[in-house]
Parts: structure tokens; C-alpha cells; sequence
């Protein structure tokens, strides 16, 4: 989810940050970025609230 990334970057916010506003740890919130591992809908949720988007968003960006 490559777009992850850049909507974190335009928050301006690190992994770490990330990760601790959505409850997991910066290695899993690194894969779900790296697309090794997808976010469950609970975790798509929170990433739309902190990064100001639609869970829409974030699912259709992942499957262009």
C-alpha cells in the first residue's frame, strides 16, 4: 500500500507515529506500507481518520 506512505508523508508524521496512533507495532505498520501484510478493517478505519480519507480511499488506491 504504497499510498500509505504518502499520505503519512503529507501528514508529515514518522512509521512510529503511525503506528502508535492505530495501535500496532512500527514493524507491522512497516509491512502494511511495504504490502506484506493488509491492514484488517479496524486498522483501515483508524488509517482514514488520522490521514483525513475514506476507507474507500485507501482500498481503491490499493487495488489500482
Amino acid at each position: 500500500m504504497q499510498e500509505l506512505k504518502e499520505y503519512r508523508l503529507a501528514k508529515g508524521m514518522t512509521m512510529k507515529q503511525v503506528a502508535e496512533e492505530i495501535g500496532v507495532a512500527e514493524c507491522t505498520y512497516c509491512a502494511y506500507e511495504h504490502g506484506t501484510r493488509e491492514p484488517n478493517i479496524e486498522k483501515l478505519k483508524k488509517l482514514a481518520h488520522l490521514f483525513d480519507c475514506s476507507v474507500d480511499d485507501l482500498i481503491k488506491n490499493r487495488e489500482k
